[in-house]
């Protein structure tokens, strides 16, 4: 079982999450990490019956699960229009938002010619297709950016790491995003 959202953040929902949250955020987090995590406990909330104030992270800011709830959240600010997801299910999770957009060349370079032919080839929109989805898994598996190149696409659909097998769902938009569930 999963439930998420995607949605627009405007000042509304801005100001509505600082004053759901207090001083608790307000000087350490940027407003996009705020709106998230309120957006992240109203999905909570609005799924189970659970009564939602505070969600906790590990030391290196990895959501902990709150009682049989793992959660994970992702943002993007585009033209100064910030883009929140979020999701919740009962087995780890990761999701990750991206802006489909040109960037240094030398970024298309981090990723193997192998990974680009299953998306068909070298772009940028397959770059983000790649990069998405093992953000995404490294969140839903707690690693680090420095699994990248352990995390290999068996196909569009599925990637392994450690010889497990996760299945893949990219979905594109205006921007891009990725689950992995």
């Amino acid at each position: 079982m999963f439930s998420y959202t995607i949605q627009e953040c405007d000042k509304n929902l801005l100001q509505e999450a600082k004053n759901f949250f207090g001083n608790i955020y307000i000087k350490k987090l940027k407003d996009e990490s705020i709106a998230s995590r309120y957006l992240i406990i109203k999905l909570i909330e609005k799924s189970t019956c659970l009564n939602v104030k505070f969600l906790e992270t590990f030391k290196n800011g990895a959501p902990k699960p709150l009682k049989n709830l793992y959660w994970s959240v992702s943002h993007k600010t585009i033209s100064n229009t910030i883009y929140l997801s979020a999701i919740i299910s009962t087995e780890p999770i990761g999701i990750d938002i991206e802006h489909i957009r040109p960037r240094s060349k030398e970024l298309l370079n981090i990723f193997s010619t192998k990974e680009y032919k299953i998306f068909g080839k070298k772009n940028w929109l397959n770059f983000y297709k790649i990069w998405t989805t093992k953000e995404a898994l490294i969140k839903k598996l707690n690693l680090t950016f420095n699994d990248l190149k352990s995390i290999h696409f068996v196909n569009k659909t599925n990637v392994t790491y450690s010889n497990v097998n996760y299945k893949v769902n990219i979905r594109e938009i205006d921007y891009l995003i990725c689950v992995i569930v």
